[in-house]
């Protein structure tokens, strides 16, 4: 689905779940965890190795992917109808 800040830009956002994992490791260049089934390691636009868990969010804009707790998600962004 596609969102944007409440007050900026747009950017193309996906949800890790259990269901998409896979996928949402394919678009990102995500490396699921073989240590931990729920979770996926992902080099950030900034070069920061983060940790991706079920229910965070997954942002891409120019500069690269971004990860988002589902909290700040809601309180961040809304989506783009």
């Amino acid at each position: 689905m596609k969102v944007r800040p409440k007050v900026s830009q747009e950017y193309e956002a996906r949800q890790f779940t259990k269901v998409d994992a896979a996928s949402v490791a394919l678009w990102c260049n995500g490396v699921l965890a073989a240590d931990n089934l729920n979770c996926m390691r992902l080099v950030t636009a900034d070069g920061a190795l983060r940790i991706v868990e079920y229910g965070d969010w997954v942002l891409q804009d120019e500069e690269g992917f971004y990860v988002c707790k589902q909290d700040e998600f809601d309180y961040l962004y809304e989506e783009v109808k």
